[in-house]
């Protein structure tokens, strides 16, 4: 409408500028006709031409704002197909990352499992070997046993034994005691002297050869000859620490079983007639606890009287 009113008023401006242009004497009603006339068409044509103009404006307007509505929703739809392939890839990388935690917890799963089973396997295994030694131990427990009995019956055997041969040996020096007979022992004892040594050499040697037996006599006999020592077998014997099986008590049990055998008495006697195998050695221990000496069986012999 704007364009319409300029037009107009240029087309004024034109025509009045034609009428005075015209000269006085050629103006006439015909020629203000004519004026106003063309004024009307020029009007006209100029209204026309900005209705024409106007209309493919508003063509081109629409067709642009059309343009901008189409550009707008494929904008949007090119946005919503990027979001609808973002939420896919995420939905797809969540389902991946589950599937890994879910691979990962069957995995934990079946090393727990695993561990679990080797766990009850050594245990299995712990239990079958306690239950192996047990049976081990029982078995040499009974084998001990049996040891025990039998040593405890050749004991009782020998303790009888002996006693006969104490009792003849009692009887004999009752009823034999003479001149010829008492001289063969260098070291005058008592029966119950006797008796005292044979069981200790059965405690200290009891296992060892008939020389080792004599050998331990030996030491106390030598311990009764010398100054630095009590003056009696039973003294020398019952010296407060010189001889272990005194200690323990396990001297005492002899005596009381008389379980000292006939080869102690013999090792005993054979020691008081004069036997010396160790000369004047008044000490002795087992072997692996002493460097040198005299080495009879088990035990080193050393120090002189």
């Amino acid at each position: 409408m704007k364009t319409l009113a300029v037009i107009a008023i240029m087309t004024i401006f034109s025509v009045k500028a034609y009428a005075a242009e015209v000269p006085e004497s050629e103006k006439t009603v015909d020629s203000a006709a004519v004026a106003e006339s063309e004024i009307k068409e020029v009007t006209e044509d100029a209204v026309l031409e900005t209705e024409s103009k106007d209309g493919e404006e508003t063509e081109v307007m629409d067709a642009l704002k059309a343009a901008e509505a189409m550009k707008t929703m494929d904008a949007l739809k090119a946005a919503e197909a990027a979001k609808a392939e973002e939420t896919a890839k995420a939905a797809e990388i969540m389902k991946a990352a589950e599937a890994a935690k879910a691979a990962e917890a069957a995995k934990a799963s079946k090393k727990a499992e695993a561990v679990k089973a080797a766990k009850a396997a050594e245990a299995v295994k712990a239990a079958e070997a306690t239950k192996a030694a047990e049976a081990a131990k029982a078995v040499e427990a009974a084998k001990a046993a049996e040891i025990i009995k039998a040593a405890e019956a050749m004991k009782e055997e020998e303790a009888a034994k002996a006693a006969e041969t104490i009792e003849e040996a009692e009887d004999t020096e009752i009823t034999d005691v003479t001149a010829d007979t008492v001289p063969q022992l260098l070291y005058p004892a008592t029966p119950e002297e006797v008796r005292l040594l044979a069981s200790l050499i059965y405690c200290e040697a009891g296992n060892q050869s008939h020389t080792g037996k004599v050998a331990v006599a030996n030491v106390v006999l030598n311990r009764v000859e010398s100054d630095a020592f009590p003056d009696t077998i039973t003294d020398v014997i019952y010296e407060k620490g010189q001889f272990t099986p005194v200690g323990t008590g396990w001297l005492k049990r002899v005596l009381r079983k008389n379980s000292a055998p006939e080869s102690c008495y013999a090792a005993a006697m054979e020691a008081l007639a004069g036997g010396r195998p160790v000369g004047d050695c008044v000490f002795f221990m087992r072997k692996e606890l002493h460097r040198g000496g005299l080495i009879i069986g088990a035990h080193a012999f050393f120090g002189a009287a």
